[in-house]
């Protein structure tokens, strides 16, 4: 006889959904500590930090063509890896050079760059921030360069929100995981995966898998994150 599904939880305020009313309460027991950031994201953001000369890239008309590149990076990567990252947030700097960039996840330096000269002679008479150019040269730089650090951005919220979300095409994988897998090895073999370019949207088959190797529900063990299984998988395309 199938297993019955499991209810899933939304929250009213905000849009996510949880596989258990005890995370339901505390979610919305931290949302208005969370909801004080000005964005209302529970979530820390990415800073790309502009040089004071390249300023115009952000302030003039809003910096709408460099926005629009980070926008459509972000959901670029979504569909290529699995992993959604942070709202990009940008401000302007004078620690970094004046013809410099850099970009920060909790205040921690992941990529930076210098337009040089010739670059910068380019935008002789054109504003930056509406120049393709001038958000290519930033944006093809942190295409290159953020997939090794997506394990940064994938912790025990986003764990908890990818199995939630799990819950509704496929719920008995969800139970099962939850069941069976301890949570924090689960959450340290996925960022260990994600190091090595692995792609989330590959995770059903790799909860499979660790299903298996637990051998009908005995618990799982540290040993179990480099089995021949657990490297096919992660290898498979």
């Amino acid at each position: 006889m199938d297993r019955p599904r499991r209810r899933i939880f939304p929250c009213d305020i905000c849009e996510e959904v949880f596989i258990d009313h005890e995370s339901l309460v505390r979610h919305q027991r931290e949302l208005p500590r969370r909801l004080e950031d000005p964005k209302g994201s529970s979530r820390p953001a990415l800073e790309l930090e502009l040089g004071v000369l390249l300023s115009k890239l952000e302030t003039f008309g809003d910096g709408v063509i460099l926005h629009n590149y980070l926008t459509n990076l972000r959901a670029d990567l979504q569909r290529t890896t699995g992993v959604i990252i942070p709202a990009v947030k940008v401000c302007i700097s004078y620690e970094v050079n004046t013809h410099g960039w850099c970009l920060r996840f909790r205040r921690r330096l992941l990529v930076g760059g210098r337009l040089d000269q010739e670059q910068m002679e380019r935008f002789h008479g054109e504003e930056l921030c509406t120049s393709h150019y001038g958000s290519w040269l930033i944006w093809s730089r942190m295409r290159d360069e953020l997939p090794k650090y997506l394990w940064k951005f994938f912790g025990r919220a986003e764990l908890r929100d990818t199995l939630a979300e799990m819950e509704v095409g496929d719920p008995d994988l969800a139970e099962e995981a939850l069941r069976c897998l301890d949570q924090g090895l689960l959450l340290k073999l996925v960022r260990l995966l994600l190091r090595e370019r692995f792609n989330l949207t590959r995770l059903p088959a790799l909860l499979e898998v660790l299903l298996e190797e637990t051998d009908l529900g005995r618990p799982m063990r540290p040993d179990f994150l480099i089995t021949p299984a657990v490297l096919e998988v992660m290898l498979e395309p």
